[in-house]
């Protein structure tokens, strides 16, 4: 027991040279942390004491069960949310004060520190304050990249709009027979100093500019390839007939226009339907008229003239290249000619089929007859008014000769 108390003895005085030792700040902080933890002692029982305050309220609830007991826990609550209330806000201003001594002591335990330990320090939050610098750079580098690539977008597409590249244009036209390329090109508006991207922006006025200018063209559509490469494709109308005047002949096209093109004798095709409409209405009508018409129909026909009577002033004369002649009103073509194709092959000799009325049939030779008998009755008629014109300058002749 002695030794040990001279243990003791001999170590006492250690530690009360090491508690000597201790700093100020030391001191504080040791000061504080046991008021820390004797603060959450007391946090610690009086939660224990709040518990046993809510059973025995649950319990006289339980025993008594009447609205007054309810009512008194409910100010019970109250009062322990505003304790605990103000409780946050005490721990509040605790954790406050906590910090600022945390910072004190950080201060005062640098200001304690040997020369070489400061610089360690210093150092580290020479490093801690890198990260952090270089954290927010990144977070800047990212939102600036969607900024940066839409800048060099645009200054890739106003440079490229400043360099010859961008006029630069080819341009293909195929479909066309009648028309010549550079007709074409030079209806369509397309210039070669335009810009590639306003040409294909302009695509649909640049078709309906080349199809507005000539009658020949039926559809007109513009394609683009990339990069420079723009593709013209027409379509021309198909010729159903001819007009004639004099030596010359005109082509009357399938939507139902007369071009103005000029086509002579030796040029023209060894079959072909010759139409005597100076009317361009009623041209454009009976070209309508003809499409529904069938090809056999429509290659027997050779020329077709108005022939207007008292009851039918669209009434036309169609020659057939079998020697027969039909007349049908232009407005009922697609409605009667059909029949034709049923009517011929009942008539023996070349007739005239009359569709004006109904549908009748009778021997070309029958009309020249009759026609020939009206030229015969109409020469008589004049011979006679010439003879009683006559008839009176001979008696006054004879009168003067007596005289």
């Amino acid at each position: 027991m002695a030794k040990k108390k001279n243990k003791n003895s001999q170590k006492s005085p250690q530690v009360e040279e090491k508690k000597q030792d201790l700093s100020e700040w030391q001191k504080r902080n040791k000061a504080y942390l046991e008021k820390k933890a004797q603060e959450e002692a007391d946090k610690k029982e009086e939660l224990e004491l709040k518990k046993e305050e809510h059973l025995k309220v649950f319990e006289d609830k339980t025993d008594d069960g009447t609205e007054e007991d309810e009512k008194e826990t409910e100010e019970q609550e109250k009062t322990e949310v505003d304790a605990d209330d103000e409780n946050d806000d005490n721990s509040t201003e605790k954790s406050s004060e906590e910090l600022e001594l945390d910072e004190e002591t950080e201060e005062q335990s640098q200001e304690s520190l040997n020369p070489k330990e400061q610089k360690k320090v210093a150092k580290q939050a020479i490093k801690e304050e890198k990260k952090r610098g270089r954290k927010i750079a990144t977070r800047h580098i990212v939102r600036s990249v969607p900024i940066f690539l839409l800048a060099g977008i645009l200054a890739l597409v106003g440079g490229y709009f400043m360099t010859p590249l961008a006029s630069i244009k080819h341009v293909i036209v195929s479909g066309n027979n009648r028309v010549s390329t550079d007709t074409i090109l030079s209806h369509s508006g397309i210039d070669q100093r335009d810009y590639t991207l306003t040409t294909w922006v302009n695509r649909a006025n640049h078709s309906r500019n080349i199809q507005a200018a000539d009658p020949w063209l039926k559809s007109v559509s513009i394609s683009y390839s990339f990069p420079t490469t723009f593709h013209i494709k027409v379509k021309e109308y198909d010729i159903v007939s001819y007009t004639q005047e004099g030596d010359q002949f005109h082509p009357v096209l399938a939507s139902g226009v007369q071009s103005q093109d000029i086509v002579t004798a030796d040029k023209m095709p060894q079959k072909y339907l010759l139409i005597s409409i100076n009317n361009a209405d009623l041209l454009k009508q009976f070209v309508q008229q003809m499409k529904d018409v069938s090809t056999s129909i429509k290659d027997s026909i050779a020329t077709v003239a108005l022939a207007p009577s008292k009851a039918t002033p669209d009434l036309l004369n169609l020659t057939m290249t079998d020697g027969n002649r039909v007349l049908v009103p232009l407005s009922e073509i697609k409605k009667k000619l059909p029949y034709y194709s049923v009517i011929k092959e009942k008539l023996e000799v070349a007739s005239i089929v009359d569709m004006e009325v109904g549908a009748y049939s009778y021997p070309i030779e029958q009309e020249q007859k009759q026609n020939s008998e009206q030229n015969t009755d109409q020469e008589s008629g004049q011979n006679t008014e010439q003879g009683t014109e006559q008839a009176p300058a001979e008696n006054e002749q004879r009168s003067n000769e007596t005289q």
